[in-house]
This record gives C-alpha cells, sequence and structure tokens, in this order.
C-alpha cells in the first residue's frame, strides 16, 4: 500500500493576467476559457492567500505578500484534474487527508522517491538511489550548469535501470505501475529562483505514458 506524498495535479491555460488598478488588497485578474476547476493559483511560485472564480472565464486572485515588491514573471492556476501531461505539476506534500495511490500515480511517486534517494541512506539497499538530493541547494555558475544537466541525466538513467531491476522482482504489481522506460525531455535552469525544472516521459508496460515536472 502505498500512502500519497505527491500531490498530481494540471495547470489550467488561461489568455490573459492584469493588475486589478486601485484595488485592496493587490489582486489579479486572469483570463481564460475555462477556469472552473482552479484549486490555487500561484504568482512567481508563491501561493496566493485568497482567489475567487468570478465566473467560467474569469479568476481574481490576491498577490501574495511576499511578491508585491516584486516583478510578477509567472503565474499558474493549479487545477483539481490531473492526466499526467504536459501541463501537469507535482508537489510533494501529504495534504489534509492523506490517501493511498495506485497506477500511474504510485510509479510516478515511487520513481521520483529513488530518483531523489542519494545511494548510502539505505542500509538494505546502500546503492539505490538516483542521488539528485544531494544536488538541490549547490552553487552552479554558469559553466557549471553543462554539467548538472549532466548529471541529472545520469541520475535519470541509474534510476530507471535499478528501477526496472527492482519491479522484476515483483510479483503482483500491475502494469500500469510497472516501468517500461523513462525519457528526459528537457531541462530549464531559472537563475533569477536558482531553480532546475526537470520534464522527463515516463512510460509503462500497460502502454501509458505520462509526462512529469519537477522543479528543484
Amino acid at each position: 500500500m502505498d500512502i500519497q506524498f505527491i500531490q498530481f495535479n494540471d495547470t489550467i491555460p488561461f489568455s490573459g493576467v492584469s493588475l486589478i488598478e486601485g484595488f485592496m488588497p493587490v489582486s489579479i485578474r486572469i483570463t481564460g476559457p475555462d477556469l472552473t476547476s482552479a484549486i490555487s493559483v500561484r504568482v512567481n511560485e508563491a501561493v496566493s492567500p485568497s482567489f475567487v472564480v468570478a465566473n467560467a472565464t474569469t479568476i481574481l486572485a490576491q498577490v501574495p505578500s511576499s511578491e508585491l515588491a516584486r516583478v510578477i514573471s509567472s503565474v499558474v492556476v493549479v487545477s483539481s484534474e490531473f492526466n499526467a501531461k504536459v501541463s501537469s505539476v507535482l508537489e510533494f506534500s501529504l495534504g489534509p487527508n492523506p490517501k493511498t495511490v495506485t497506477g500511474v500515480q504510485a510509479l510516478i511517486q515511487s520513481y521520483l522517491k529513488m530518483l531523489l534517494t542519494t545511494p548510502g541512506q539505505d542500509a538494505f539497499a546502500p546503492s539505490i538511489g538516483g542521488g539528485v538530493q544531494k544536488m538541490i541547494g549547490g552553487n552552479f555558475g554558469s559553466e557549471a550548469l553543462k554539467g548538472l544537466v549532466a548529471a541529472f541525466a545520469l541520475a535519470i538513467g541509474r534510476t530507471t535501470e535499478q528501477f526496472i531491476a527492482l519491479q522484476s522482482r515483483q510479483r503482483r504489481t500491475s502494469g500500469s505501475e510497472l516501468l517500461l522506460n523513462t525519457q528526459l525531455l528537457g531541462t530549464n535552469f531559472d537563475v533569477a529562483n536558482t531553480a532546475m525544472s526537470i520534464r522527463m516521459q515516463m512510460s509503462t508496460q500497460s502502454g501509458i505514458t505520462a509526462i512529469t515536472n519537477l522543479e528543484l
């Protein structure tokens, strides 16, 4: 039984964002074709403390206090839905009501846990782990970024080999939870926020393809 410690959601596409002049607290207006499934709004990655879905095409969201003095460079509207496509986002959190996960969500969660694990941390399997967690918080110059991307690619390759080998010894795992292969689709380094974003594709033995986005 796998307890869910990663929250899976899609982001909602929208067409426009504007500051609501003269409104207090400082807020933005978000417009799009269908915003009804919104459960959260993030401004510069900070969660809006309050938002209202005014109608199907409009959201009014308060700008977080931490972002009032900053230029708004990104806005994300998170949906209650999850389809494991390009617009999906993952967040490490137990949530208010922890539950179990199965299928491709269980696969993604277990894989990412192994990818982040530092080899040597597990006394029963000291060689297991992609080692990505130890890269978090490091200082990297512009010349080191290429090496960092290469290190991520190697970590994903190592984790995939270990994960498939481990699953080959499991007898009762469904096809939707069995990993076939992974592919690193792209990486992006945000200099302003010193964050690395990774987009990867995971394919299961039952033919399901999932795209995950991980920001470190």
